[in-house]
C-alpha cells in the first residue's frame, strides 16, 4: 500500500507495509496467504481465529478489544493535549491584545484619528464601554 507524505511541502508515495489481512466472512472460515497462523516476529506465532480452541479464541478476542479500548483511550488523550495546547496559545494571544489597550487608543498612536473616532462611536452605538 502507498500512501502520499507531505515533506516540506512536497508530496512523495511512501510504502507502507501491512501483515497480510483476511476478509472475515461470519460462517466461513478465514482465508489467508499467511499458512496456519500470522507471525508477529521474534518467532511468535499467532493461529487464525478458525483455528483456536473456544476459550483461546475468548481470551485472543478479549486481549484485541483491550487493545482496541487503550488506543483509543490514548488517541482521545492525544486530542485533549492538542486542544490544551490551542488553549494555552490563544490564552497568550488574548493576553498580549489585552496589554496593547483600547483600539481608539492605538488607532490615535498610529497617528489615525478618524479612525480612532469611528471606533469611538461605533463602541458608543454598540453599547461598549471603553
Amino acid at each position: 500500500m502507498t500512501a502520499a507524505a507531505s515533506m516540506g511541502g512536497a508530496q512523495r508515495a511512501v510504502r507502507v507495509e501491512r501483515p497480510a489481512v483476511a476478509l472475515l466472512v461470519p460462517g466461513e472460515p478465514r482465508t489467508a496467504s499467511v499458512g496456519d497462523g500470522i507471525s508477529l516476529g521474534a518467532g511468535v506465532e499467532v493461529p487464525l481465529l478458525h483455528r483456536m480452541s473456544p476459550r483461546a479464541r475468548a481470551i485472543a478476542l478479549d486481549w484485541w478489544e483491550a487493545g482496541y479500548s487503550e488506543g483509543v483511550l490514548a488517541g482521545r488523550q492525544q486530542a485533549d493535549d492538542e486542544q490544551r495546547g490551542r488553549g494555552a496559545v490563544s490564552a497568550a494571544i488574548a493576553a498580549q491584545v489585552a496589554r496593547m489597550g483600547p483600539a481608539d487608543e492605538l488607532e490615535e498612536r498610529r497617528g489615525r484619528p478618524e479612525r480612532a473616532a469611528r471606533l469611538r462611536q461605533i463602541m458608543l452605538e454598540r453599547g461598549v464601554s471603553l
